[in-house]
């Protein structure tokens, strides 16, 4: 708790990411705890690069470090996503984000989501977070222009981007072997 309150003090966000945790061995961050003291919790993702399925991932990891279902609920985990990590972001870049307004940055991804259970207000949550950790991204939008659509990412050449990465990845480990 008092680290935490140190943390808060200085008006900084804590960063969290789930499966780098789990991988890595480190333990599991106290993020209802956080929550409760006004501690703003980013979600990241630590070179995993999948910020929809760590959403899930730190619901679950709170569920399963409290042995309780209830502990860190659909909200909490998509607070972190879609409010504390705008705030940051809007602190780092400077700009208005988080929503689809004039005057915002916004970017947009739009999802193949069919559940079988009936989206209701009650439940409108976890369905936000089934789509984000069971949908499929169809297309993306960033700054009006479509980068993606219907599956296919336009203006980048995809193998060569993939080429450039694995020659890129080979030498960051070798310099990590040296």
């Amino acid at each position: 708790e008092q680290d935490i309150k140190v943390v808060k003090s200085t008006d900084t966000f804590n960063g969290h990411n789930p499966r780098s945790n789990m991988s890595n061995g480190v333990g599991i961050a106290k993020i209802p705890k956080m929550f409760d003291m006004g501690q703003p919790v980013c979600l990241g993702s630590d070179g995993f690069f999948d910020l929809p399925h760590e959403t899930g991932y730190a619901r679950m990891l709170q569920i399963v470090a409290s042995g309780n279902p209830s502990a860190f609920s659909e909200k909490q985990a998509l607070t972190m996503l879609y409010d504390h990590n705008v705030k940051l972001g809007e602190r780092i870049f400077g700009c208005r984000m988080g929503k689809i307004a004039p005057g915002y940055k916004a970017d947009i991804i739009l999802m193949a989501y069919d559940p079988i259970a009936p989206i209701e207000e009650e439940n409108h949550l976890s369905h936000v977070l089934g789509a984000l950790t069971a949908g499929q991204v169809k297309s993306v939008i960033i700054n009006g222009k479509f980068v993606m659509r219907d599956n296919e990412i336009l203006d980048v050449d995809e193998s060569q981007v993939m080429a450039n990465a694995r020659i890129a990845a080979r030498d960051i480990w070798k310099r990590f072997s040296e």
